[in-house]
């Protein structure tokens, strides 16, 4: 009996950052996810999720040279893959959240770390709801 190794499954991170955006597109329109309007900015690469809201803003202000105030959804990922935390600026104040996915990774850019691939907010509900990858490659049936 051959074992699978642990985490096969998972999106592979040599994917180029367009044909990501290309599958996550597609796999949120087939979802059928209702439409919204916000800009959702995913950060590529890791950050620690030990990191406040302060050190948060100063990745997106001073690294990336972007607006933490344009009311855009700000999404970071940590080092495993198991955990997204974002922000978002409400007009008040800052909202933040963060999920955890109970058994798999989120998938997530390959983009050169700073890098930020955008995603409308009907893609960005479709990953959240979604810890394992609706586009797995097929296994061979082993």
């Amino acid at each position: 009996v051959k074992k699978r190794r642990r985490g096969s499954r998972r999106l592979r991170t040599e994917e180029e950052p367009g044909e990501w955006l290309q599958k996550l597109t597609e796999a949120a329109r087939a979802s059928g996810a209702g439409k919204r309007g916000k800009r959702v900015r995913l950060v590529c690469g890791t950050t620690s999720m030990y990191t406040g809201l302060d050190g948060l803003l100063a990745i997106i202000r001073y690294h990336l040279k972007l607006d933490p105030y344009d009311g855009s959804i700000y999404v970071f990922r940590d080092s495993v893959g198991s955990m997204l935390k974002y922000i978002e600026w409400d007009g008040q104040s800052f909202l933040q959240g963060k999920r955890r996915a109970q058994s798999g990774t989120y998938p997530w850019p390959g983009g050169q770390p700073g890098n930020v691939v955008e995603l409308n907010e009907r893609e960005f509900t479709y990953l959240l709801s979604k810890s394992i990858v609706p586009f797995k490659e097929e296994l061979d049936g082993s």
